[in-house]
């Protein structure tokens, strides 16, 4: 696990699909394509999967269709793909935490090496940690001491279970006896639009891709 944490560190954007041996490349697309993606509409995957979709559409002659399904940690988007008929005419574009869910979660709904095939990484990105303009951490040594100081005192917001914040967390607090309270913000992009009065700091993906 802390190997994989360590690999996963950074948001990795890539798409991945399911296709049987019977597919046919040669007519491909002959139906709109949808491309999955776990998280709400406006974020960094979000706005990566409709450049993509502009691109890929240049290719195919038609505009793929773009189908936000946050929730779960992107549980709710992979099942919706893992029930999908193994055809390539549904893709997803997925974070870093993807194969970490299978480490996390007692059962899911699909078997995260078994169940999906990758096509290629997308894009890459660093993590960023956040705090209020009135916080009264000037930076990151006068955080990471107040958290030492009185761990219950802090927390911190992240998108849920499994996603690269929350990965990013967990290895920061590797060695340290700290259980900080966590605030699960609803989508995965807007740390600072919920719970903005209960949480000291959040991280978030940088603006760059």
């Amino acid at each position: 696990m802390p190997g994989l944490i360590k690999k996963f560190g950074r948001l990795a954007a890539g798409a991945a699909l399911r296709v049987s041996a019977g597919a046919n490349a040669e007519n491909f697309p002959s139906k709109p394509v949808h491309i999955l993606v776990p998280y709400a509409a406006g974020g960094a995957v979000d706005v990566l999967a409709r450049t993509l979709g502009q691109s890929l559409a240049k290719t195919w002659g038609q505009q793929p269709v773009i189908d936000n399904r946050p929730g779960a940690g992107g549980i709710i988007a992979s099942q919706a793909l893992a029930q999908s008929p193994p055809d390539g005419y549904t893709l997803i574009l997925v974070a870093s935490g993807h194969p970490l869910n299978q480490f996390i979660y007692q059962s899911l709904p699909y078997d995260t090496f078994r169940d999906f095939t990758a096509i290629s990484e997308i894009a890459s990105s660093p993590l960023a940690v956040l705090v209020a303009k009135t916080s009264p951490y000037a930076n990151l040594g006068d955080l990471l001491a107040a958290a030492r100081k009185d761990p219950d005192a802090l927390s911190y917001g992240m998108s849920g279970n499994g996603t690269s914040a929350h990965g990013a967390h967990g290895a920061r607090d590797r060695g340290e006896a700290s259980d900080r309270p966590e605030i699960r913000v609803a989508g995965s992009e807007r740390p600072d639009d919920t719970g903005k009065d209960r949480r000291d700091a959040g991280r978030q993906r940088s603006k760059g891709i």
